[in-house]
C-alpha cells in the first residue's frame, strides 16, 4: 500500500512538471508571447491548435485531466507490464481517480 502511495506522489509530480513545462501565453496578437514559453511550450501550443479543447486537455491543458493520460506508464511500469492480472486491471481507475484528486489539490497551490 505504502508503494502504491509513493507511486501517486511521484506521478503527481511528473504530471505537474510537465504541465508546468508545457505552459505559455498568448500575446495581444494570439500569438504566443515569447517571455513566457516554458520549454515545451511548443507542445501544447500545437496540440490546442490541431484538437479540440476537450480532447485536448488531457493532453497538456489542465492539470487533473492530464492524470487520465500520463498514468498509465507509470502504473504500468511499476507492476511490471503484467497485464495478465486482472485485479491491476481493476485497481487502474481507482488509482487514477486518487491521482486527479492529488492533482485537484496541487492545482488549487499552483494557481492561487
Amino acid at each position: 500500500m505504502i508503494n502504491v502511495l509513493i507511486l501517486t506522489i511521484l506521478n503527481c509530480a511528473l504530471i505537474v512538471g510537465l504541465y508546468k513545462s508545457f505552459q505559455f501565453e498568448y500575446n495581444k496578437d494570439l500569438k504566443p508571447d515569447n517571455d513566457t514559453k516554458n520549454c515545451f511550450w511548443f507542445y501544447k501550443y500545437y496540440i490546442l491548435d490541431r484538437l479540440p479543447y476537450r480532447v485536448a486537455k488531457p493532453f497538456g491543458g489542465c492539470l487533473v485531466c492530464m492524470s487520465s493520460v500520463f498514468s498509465f506508464a507509470p502504473y504500468w511500469w511499476f507492476y511490471c507490464w503484467d497485464f495478465s492480472n486482472f485485479d491491476l486491471w481493476l485497481n487502474y481507475p481507482l488509482y487514477v481517480l486518487i491521482l486527479a484528486g492529488l492533482n485537484t489539490i496541487v492545482d488549487k497551490f499552483i494557481n492561487e
